[in-house]
C-alpha cells in the first residue's frame, strides 16, 4: 500500500485549510505511531504526567 499521508503532505493540507479558516492547524504537533499495544504516553502539555492507554483513547475519541 502506498503511503501518501506523510508529515509534509499533512502539513500542506492543514496549511491549505488554514488559509480558508484562519486557523493554525499546520502548527500542531503530528505523531505517527504504528504500535499494536501502548502502555502509556508522556505528555508535557498536561503538566508532565503519563497518560494511560484508556486516557489516550478517550482523548482521541473526543470523550
Amino acid at each position: 500500500m502506498k503511503n501518501i499521508w506523510n508529515e509534509a503532505a499533512i502539513r500542506k493540507e492543514f496549511a491549505r485549510l488554514d488559509a480558508k479558516t484562519g486557523l493554525k492547524g499546520a502548527t500542531l504537533p503530528i505523531i505517527f505511531n504504528n504500535a499494536k499495544c501502548t502502555l502509556g504516553s508522556y505528555n508535557p502539555a498536561n503538566g508532565g504526567h503519563f497518560d494511560s492507554p484508556d486516557t489516550i483513547m478517550m482523548t482521541h475519541r473526543g470523550r
